[in-house]
């Protein structure tokens, strides 16, 4: 009966997922697809299979590695009305398979299903990054397959989904670097996969031009990320936050904090991995890697923390399963506010709407997040102390039968 409901939700949930697909293609057809960034990637794409220079040193345009022109170069030879719907409809299918995954690993632990109940957490928070095309959400789902693999110690596999989150965005760097951190078994098999990563481009365009554009990506991300330039945009980032309310902190102050919150970050999962379970050690990898990169990645936006929806869905699913429901509402209060927050801030603060998720998110992490770690070292005690209790529960039997064996014997 119970293989049957899970059945029935997981069919449930997958419709979900089409019909929120469909509702995506419908607005952005609709909309003759006027919110989009996948012109950059097309841009380029096109620019790659033509070997031209992929970058313009400026703020905007194709910001990422070559290895992403490569990767959307199918997508940006189809005629755009193809291209556009498959390219979405590929992004949020792969967000729904890496949720899938991720859920069904933790269902061997937790002995529950989390796929709807994530579904619906994350969903609302995705919309306008899945309505755009952006790459954010398929490099989400590389994050959850990547996690999915380290909980069960697939080294190899979890290595070929962090190389194909880096093919798709350098912020998998993040993930990359914590993993090879905390678990230095990792580490060969990551040196291999960037080896591969960084050689791929060679074997299509030659050594020359690539290592002309592997050059053009470092000048890209200096001027891209300069002080002085982001000052003049409306990033989400912390500092962004801090610059809504007249609060600018210089470039080197800043990087400093960045270099500074990085150790912290890894000193942190570093001290759950080596208290907890592997599942806990995996999942506190996912939150802090996804909130250092929402906090400190000087180009965040307020579509990028789609990516935080992960961290709400987490927190919410735990907070179901202790029956914390203080914790359930905290959450769902929080992830609205994320999703909702150009609504919110329109009439409050026009034309500085990007102040609130960072701040949201700094609340999540400093008074949810530690609230799940007591209640599981509060249930990793109990769960000791019961196996203490047994132990000599059993001690006690054992000696009440010899106890009656040398009773019988005396009486023989």
């Amino acid at each position: 009966m119970m293989k049957i409901d899970l059945q029935c939700e997981t069919k449930a949930t997958w419709a979900i997922w089409c019909l929120v697909t469909v509702g995506i293609l419908l607005v952005s057809v609709w909309s003759n697809y006027q919110h989009t960034v996948t012109g950059a990637y097309i841009d380029g794409s096109l620019r790659w299979l033509l070997q031209q220079d992929l970058y313009d040193y400026s703020m905007h345009g194709f910001l990422y590695l070559p290895q992403s022109a490569i990767f959307y170069s199918p997508f940006a030879v189809l005629p755009e009305w193809i291209g556009e719907n498959l390219w979405r409809v590929t992004s949020i299918f792969c967000f729904a398979s890496g949720l899938y995954t991720f859920t069904d690993i933790l269902m061997r632990y937790t002995q529950r299903r989390w796929f709807l109940w994530m579904s619906l957490a994350c969903i609302p928070m995705i919309l306008d990054s899945a309505r755009n095309g952006q790459m954010t959400l398929m490099l989400v789902a590389m994050m959850l397959m990547s996690v999915s693999d380290l909980i069960e110690s697939r080294y190899s596999r979890m290595v070929f989904w962090l190389i194909i989150g880096l093919v798709i965005k350098p912020l998998m760097i993040v993930m990359i670097l914590l993993i090879a951190g905390i678990y230095p078994k990792t580490m060969w098999r990551i040196m291999i996969g960037l080896c591969v990563f960084l050689a791929i481009p060679m074997f299509q365009s030659g050594p020359t031009y690539t290592i002309d554009q592997y050059h053009g990506f470092y000048l890209q991300s200096v001027v891209s990320a300069t002080t002085e330039l982001l000052n003049e945009g409306r990033f989400s980032d912390v500092f962004g936050a801090l610059k809504a309310w007249g609060v600018h902190i210089n470039g080197e102050l800043q990087l400093f904090h960045r270099i500074s919150f990085a150790l912290i970050t890894w000193l942190l999962c570093l001290s759950v991995a080596n208290r907890f379970s592997r599942v806990v050690s995996a999942c506190t990898i996912l939150i802090m890697c996804i909130s250092y990169i929402m906090l400190f990645n000087p180009r965040t936006e307020i579509n990028t923390f789609s990516m935080f929806s992960i961290v709400i869905a987490l927190v919410m699913c735990f907070g179901i399963s202790q029956q914390q429901l203080s914790l359930v509402i905290s959450v769902i209060i929080a992830g609205l506010i994320i999703a909702l927050n150009y609504e919110i801030l329109k009439n409050i603060t026009p034309g500085r709407t990007y102040w609130l998720p960072p701040i949201v998110t700094v609340s999540v992490l400093i008074f949810l997040i530690p609230k799940c770690y007591r209640c599981i070292r509060q249930n990793m005690q109990e769960l000791q102390e019961g196996r203490q209790s047994s132990q000599l529960s059993n001690i006690d039997e054992i000696k009440n039968q010899n106890e009656v064996m040398t009773t019988s014997s005396s009486v023989s």
